[in-house]
């Protein structure tokens, strides 16, 4: 089984609550089996300078955590592959060192490289909020026009990255120049959409662009 981290930050927090453990292990057991040295090392603590994030020790309290959380689904549900952004590397490999440390030897981090927009932030942050692959936490036309949003650099790159279109028609949609490239950009909403909520939702929210103009 893998889990991402998505789902680390989810579960750290029924941690906390203190939920009944398969080892007897307690917050203070994995404090134990780190070094501080670990903890303020680079490039654990790069992406923090990095990104001029708030240097707070609730940082490297949740690094603590993480680790924790991650031993504690391998006994729980058989985790053993955490997956995540490349900048999470050493962070992974400290989540990993613990679990090895009570004698969980299979358990693995693996990264691919971050994947972000032209102006370098993370895909899925936004000023009105996080994009949500839930539809009760982002409505299908939001989420359609996330991608409808996205700036003309960056349209072929994510049409052959969130679509199933065939690099040719990809190839086609590339010489698009000026106001002709909003076809891309709807091409790349249409079929992102589809993939995520079924092409049922897009009569829908074609009619409801329709009706602002």
């Amino acid at each position: 089984m893998t889990i991402s981290s998505t789902t680390f930050v989810a579960s750290v927090w029924c941690l906390i609550r203190f939920l009944p453990l398969k080892k007897p292990l307690t917050i203070r057991t994995p404090m134990r089996s780190w070094q501080t040295t670990m903890i303020g090392s680079p490039p654990s603590t790069t992406p923090i300078v990095d990104w001029e994030a708030p240097f707070l020790f609730v940082k490297f309290n949740c690094m603590i955590l993480q680790s924790y959380n991650f031993l504690e689904l391998k006994l729980r549900f058989g985790v053993i592959l955490h997956f995540g952004g490349a900048y999470q590397w050493r962070n992974m490999l400290y989540r990993t060192e613990l679990g090895h440390k009570y004698n969980e030897k299979r358990l693995f981090p693996l990264t691919t490289q971050l994947i972000t927009p032209i102006d370098g932030k993370k895909i899925g942050k936004r000023e009105g909020g996080s994009i949500w692959l839930n539809k009760e936490k982002l409505s299908e036309y939001d989420y359609w026009q996330f991608w409808r949003n996205t700036s003309d650099a960056d349209v072929v790159r994510f049409l052959k990255l969130f679509t199933e279109l065939p690099l040719e028609r990809i190839g086609e949609l590339e010489n698009l120049s000026g106001a002709d490239i909003n076809r891309a950009k709807i091409i790349l909403a249409d079929e992102a959409t589809a993939l995520l909520h079924g092409s049922e939702c897009l009569d829908a929210i074609h009619q409801t662009i329709e009706s602002m103009f």
